[in-house]
């Protein structure tokens, strides 16, 4: 929604209906991945964090070239509104790519109590 906010122009006349659409047609595009993606989560989550981390990160960037200046210009105006939304998207853009890199590693095997691992011979 973020992004719509931003890449919606100011002059379109229905723009709340717009960021409204583009809302809820990003949880129905996300809604049909996991759907299709069903039979591997692991890479499934793996693979939205990464998008996630994408569009957390991205944002700021977007918010400099479209709207009253970048990060460190918000800072200086004194405007922690503005940059406390972007501090915040780069935080959780940062915990997203964390997390992916987290689900990327193999997972641990699982050891069944009460059952001894060993190692059958041939």
């Amino acid at each position: 929604m973020l992004w719509g906010n931003r890449l919606i122009p100011t002059t379109f006349t229905e723009r709340a209906i717009a960021e409204g659409w583009v809302f809820v047609g990003a949880w129905l595009l996300m809604a049909l991945w996991a759907v299709l993606e069903r039979r591997n989560g692991r890479r499934l989550l793996r693979h939205q964090l990464l998008l996630g981390a994408v569009l957390a990160l991205g944002l700021p960037l977007l918010n400099g070239l479209t709207a009253d200046g970048h990060l460190l210009a918000s800072l200086a105006r004194g405007d922690w509104a503005l940059a406390s939304v972007d501090l915040f998207l780069i935080a959780a853009g940062l915990i997203c790519l964390a997390c992916a890199r987290r689900f990327s590693a193999a997972p641990a095997r699982a050891v069944v109590p009460g059952r001894a691992n060993r190692v059958r011979e041939a």
